[in-house]
């Protein structure tokens, strides 16, 4: 602990603070030529306002419009408080979970204002609106084959009646309406419950069983290896063809050893592939009415993609 705590003092005396925490102070060098840091005040008072903004009721987006700067910026000095208030996180533990020794370095601010804007951070991280990745249906599952990339949601309102659509943003000529997606998946899933996951299963790559030819070319291997050994106990081989021959042997074996243990290893992908392959059908098979549309959305993300071919042809592929 007090290993760590060390390490990271001498980190920010070295004037290479945590997280890029550096631009907010400046190196300076004593007589004996040791470093030591000075705050930077031009980016101190950016800080500091940021945080009294931020405090007072402002939001990230609207901080970066008035200072100038991007909601991205504002967010990176909220994250710096701890560090400006003349702490150090180390011995990060989990996600995002560092503990906070006292530096050495100057505060910019007090560690009451630091404590205040972690606080609020954290509140507003909590009401949060979630994010829309899984708010549709079929976020993230169509793929434009012609552009070889992923299609996104887009949304045009008439009236009173929105209509949900996957658009290539790369072709803008690939925009397929989720009428047209909602029936492809339907009909591959009813046809995977009616037989089809046999289809599937058939696909999937089966290799004949080498083991027998490589197992007989190891004893031929061997056998020659053995009668090598024996002339030479017998001093009628050169010790030179002797080394050369055995390292033949040698490499040979290693070859078909490993072939065999590529081919054990391709039959066990192979059993997971068919297990997989019934395993999602029989997901698919009991899909409910009382799954919500991000549940909805996060399987299919998951289980299958919905390829978008010329013409908006679309074929449904389960995913391995």
């Amino acid at each position: 602990m007090n290993y760590g705590r060390n390490m990271a003092a001498a980190r920010i005396n070295a004037g290479f603070t945590q997280r890029g925490a550096a631009k907010f102070y400046i190196v300076r060098y004593k007589e004996d030529g040791k470093k030591y840091l000075v705050v930077n005040e031009d980016e101190a008072e950016r800080a500091k306002e940021v945080y009294r903004l931020y405090l007072s009721g402002l939001g990230e987006m609207s901080i970066g419009e008035r200072l100038g700067q991007s909601q991205s910026w504002v967010r990176y000095i909220l994250g710096q408080a701890n560090i400006l208030a003349g702490f150090v996180e180390i011995n990060r533990r989990g996600e995002r979970e560092y503990i906070k020794a006292k530096g050495s370095h100057p505060a910019i601010i007090s560690e009451e204002t630091a404590n205040m804007v972690m606080a609020e951070f954290a509140r507003r991280k909590s009401t949060r609106r979630p994010s829309k990745r899984n708010q549709y249906i079929y976020s993230g599952v169509g793929f434009c084959v012609g552009c070889n990339c992923g299609m996104s949601v887009d949304r045009i309102t008439d009236r009173d009646k929105v209509y949900h659509y996957l658009i290539c943003h790369k072709c803008r000529a690939m925009r397929v309406p989720f009428a047209a997606i909602e029936k492809a998946i339907a009909e591959w899933v009813d046809d995977l419950c009616n037989g089809g996951n046999e289809k599937l299963i058939e696909q999937v790559e089966v290799v004949d069983d080498p083991t027998p030819e490589l197992q007989a070319e190891l004893q031929k291997v061997n056998r020659a290896k053995s009668r090598l050994i024996d002339l030479y106990t017998q001093d009628l081989i050169e010790v030179a063809e002797y080394r050369k021959r055995l390292l033949e042997f040698g490499v040979k074996e290693a070859e078909l050893t490993t072939r065999v243990d590529n081919w054990q290893q391709a039959q066990q992908q192979t059993q997971q592939n068919r297990e997989h392959v019934l395993t999602v059908v029989d997901i698919l098979r009991n899909i409910n009415d009382a799954l919500s549309t991000a549940e909805l959305n996060m399987l299919y993300r998951s289980v299958l993609r919905v390829n978008c071919g010329p013409g908006k042809k679309l074929t449904v592929q389960l995913l391995s």
